[in-house]
């Protein structure tokens, strides 16, 4: 009796407050139920939508929903351009796939359990030796230095990596660095992934804990930016374009793309050949066709030629706020949401009365059509992509409230 009493207590506090927020909502659905109510709830919509989805270019992490539209947006545009970029000019990719050395390594016991393959150090410190007082813009060491694996030659050279100039080495979240690296020399190697797959999809810039992303550092380093602190126009996090893929070792002209750092360089390089072929240049030493490889919305790219994307980004002033780019995200949302409220259609608009077919296929162009759209245009226009989830799911709701608004005030 007691149990039934209270079931009954529950049900009648839940149908009181149903009642409330029914109440609430029919009584904002007569606020707004003139032409400029309407108007003004579509400007704020717009504003809403807009600030969403700058919250969610900035979110670190991703729930995969980019991907699939990427792929069809680099579709597009490689149909539209018919070919990838090259590398840059003032970039030397160096290429240590192919060079390696064994180094014994333990289990988490501490316990000797073979060995495995890492970066070739005696070659590594004959490069760097031979080009320390080279005239180059700047190095980045894409490799990442375990302290918990210690390879034969690491002494000396971590000694000469702490005496070159404009050099980074990166960090990583799930392992430590070797000590002996000086810190000044540190740079995030992190690259974000969405959460449901382990797929690269954004950069982060920022970098975390005051350290800055290896791009942001060779940045840094190539124009002398000291303390650099990301400002409130700058993009910390971006779903990254990949124009740049290095995808081979040659081009279909028969050009270099990276160099191998053994056979292409110091096997065959003099010392004035070899500071001429570093002269201006920024050199990403890495692995670029064996190790570190990342599933990524064009196929897959290595962990060097993401640092070379997103240090293109930098360049090109991808990373900073783009206000061209606003205004037209903006403008769109609020043609949305006016379109919205006041139950719209293009075709009414434009007093075109399609036939019962024609309006059956045009039913299905809905909000996430038009968003698509958007992006398009964003990726043509701008060569830059918005996650639009949490816009999405914004005008989704906002679509349900203007249905009711329109059933119940129809102007």
């Amino acid at each position: 009796m007691n149990k039934n009493k209270a079931t009954l207590n529950i049900i009648k506090f839940f149908r009181k407050i149903e009642s409330r927020i029914l109440g609430s909502f029919l009584r904002l659905l007569k606020l707004t139920s003139g032409r400029k109510a309407r108007l003004c709830v579509a400007a704020v919509t717009a504003l809403i939508t807009l600030i969403l989805t700058i919250i969610c270019d900035r979110i670190p992490h991703s729930f995969g929903n980019e991907e699939l539209t990427m792929k069809k947006l680099q579709l597009a545009s490689m149909l539209a351009s018919g070919t990838t970029k090259p590398v840059p000019s003032d970039i030397l990719p160096v290429n240590i796939g192919f060079d390696r050395q064994l180094t014994p390594v333990n289990d988490e016991y501490g316990i000797p359990c073979g060995v495995i393959d890492v970066a070739d150090r005696r070659k590594l410190l004959d490069f760097l030796s031979r080009i320390k007082d080279a005239d180059y813009a700047a190095i980045a060491i894409d490799i990442f230095f375990d302290s918990g694996m210690p390879a034969e030659g690491d002494t000396a050279l971590f000694k000469c990596i702490n005496e070159m100039k404009r050099l980074t080495v990166p960090v990583h979240s799930d392992g430590t660095i070797s000590p002996l690296i000086d810190k000044k020399l540190h740079s995030n190697g992190d690259y974000a992934v969405n959460l449901i797959s382990n797929n690269f999809s954004k950069y982060n810039f920022a970098g975390a804990d005051g350290i800055p992303s290896m791009a942001q550092a060779i940045f840094n380093n190539t124009h002398n930016v000291m303390d650099y602190k990301p400002g409130i126009f700058d993009n910390t996090t971006m779903i990254l374009p990949l124009p740049v893929l290095l995808e081979n070792s040659y081009t279909e002209e028969g050009d270099k793309v990276w160099y191998n750092l053994g056979s292409d360089i110091l096997d065959v390089s003099t010392d004035e050949e070899l500071r001429n072929l570093v002269k201006g240049k920024r050199i990403i030493i890495g692995d670029y066709c064996m190790n570190d490889i990342h599933d990524s919305y064009v196929g897959y790219i290595s962990g060097p030629a993401i640092v070379i994307n997103a240090l293109t980004a930098l360049e090109e002033g991808k990373a900073e706020i783009n206000i061209w780019s606003i205004l037209l995200t903006f403008t769109i949302y609020i043609v949305i949401a006016w379109f919205l409220i006041m139950n719209l259609t293009l075709w009414k608009v434009i007093r075109w009365n399609p036939s019962p077919i024609m309006n059956f296929i045009l039913s299905f162009i809905g909000v996430g059509a038009i968003l698509f759209l958007l992006q398009l245009a964003h990726f043509m226009i701008f060569s830059e992509f918005h996650d639009t989830l949490l816009a999405t799911m914004f005008l989704s709701l906002y679509s349900i409230y203007c249905q009711k608004l329109n059933e119940h005030y129809a102007l």
